[in-house]
């Protein structure tokens, strides 16, 4: 598998945990604000200081234990994982070693650098990436996380952060884009010409349910009719399975038709600011029949002629290329699983 698909499969995960960051944030901030107006406030200086002084007598063991829980995880990172074969690598990391390592040289030098306490060495710059990536995999929590690399749940979280503003910035506009020359172009349509014989097809695009816990406000709003509580990723994808546009963030109660007329793809296609004179996205029967979005004949009670249903068997062995990107988007970066 190339790297650009591996890349762009990895911001793609990232951008939905933004999305659903944001969610959690807004959700907590309303939550907190309505609290704090049936709470009354208390004095909790006194807590504080004692929280202090015991602070004081446990800060020189703790240190210590720092010491050795980074030595080993640096250990564990440096002389084992680095050391793995490359299959094992993949299988931990989800990238090949040589996609790890150029990923590590495109993104290090944007990354902030650590402060750290008086006789604590740094972390390696590999080992946050690595450490970023096994979330993304894994979907650990950051506890966890924390303790097999080797650093806080606070400085985890602050690590995995600044490498998600980091691939944001730097990849998002250059990896998940459509094509923009002619052979780039006619590459796609003859692939998927190749699939199912449906001529001038540029993507193929559907929807799919990315699990979240149940909100405190408008819970019905993301209950899904799948039976759990999720956000929707919208997304079209070429004959290669490779990302090509998508959005992200709507209730999974939301129709697709709705998130399509409110997106950025509708815009482009429907007011014509796109070079694909003739070019056609496949979806299901969950979208509109657009000039630009072609869907499967519907069976209103009278039956299908042939030519009907013949066409509908290529419209879907065409369009399994969007669901195959799924599958393997979620089979990848197992925290969107969960």
């Amino acid at each position: 598998m190339n790297r650009e698909f591996q890349i762009s499969i990895c911001i793609l995960t990232i951008i939905i945990l933004i999305k659903y960051n944001e969610f959690e944030e807004n959700l907590i901030a309303t939550y907190q604000t309505e609290q704090e107006e049936e709470e009354e406030n208390f004095n909790i200086l006194p807590l504080n200081l004692l929280y202090l002084q015991l602070n004081r007598i446990e800060i020189n063991e703790c240190i210590n234990l720092r010491r050795l829980n980074r030595s080993i995880s640096q250990y564990w990172f440096n002389e084992i994982c680095l050391n793995m074969q490359d299959f094992e690598f993949k299988r931990h990391f989800r990238l090949t070693r040589s996609t790890f390592e150029w990923l590590c040289c495109e993104i290090i030098p944007h990354l902030r650098r650590e402060i750290t306490e008086p006789g604590i060495v740094g972390l390696a710059w590999e080992q946050k990436v690595g450490a970023s990536l096994w979330f993304l995999a894994t979907g650990e929590c950051f506890r966890s996380i924390g303790n097999r690399f080797g650093m806080e749940e606070s400085t985890f979280s602050y690590a995995l952060r600044d490498f998600i503003n980091v691939i944001v910035t730097k990849f998002l506009a250059e990896k998940i884009v459509f094509p923009n020359t002619e052979s780039e172009i006619n590459e796609i349509t003859n692939g998927f010409k190749g699939t199912g014989r449906i001529p001038n097809v540029i993507g193929a695009i559907d929807g799919s349910h990315i699990p979240i816990k149940a909100p405190h406000l408008f819970p019905v709003d993301y209950f899904n009719r799948k039976g759990f509580y999720s956000i929707v990723l919208q997304a079209v994808v070429d004959h290669k399975k490779s990302f090509l546009d998508i959005c992200v963030g709507w209730p999974g109660s939301t129709h697709d038709s709705r998130i399509l007329v409110n997106s950025n793809l509708y815009n482009k296609f429907n007011n014509l600011v796109t070079t694909f004179n003739n070019k056609y996205i496949l979806g299901d029967g969950g979208y509109p029949n657009l000039s630009w979005l072609i869907v499967p004949y519907k069976d209103i009670g009278r039956g299908l002629i042939q030519k009907q249903t013949y066409f509908n068997r290529k419209h879907s062995q065409t369009r399994i290329k969007v669901k195959q990107a799924f599958g393997l988007l979620k089979g990848r970066w197992r925290c969107l699983l969960q």
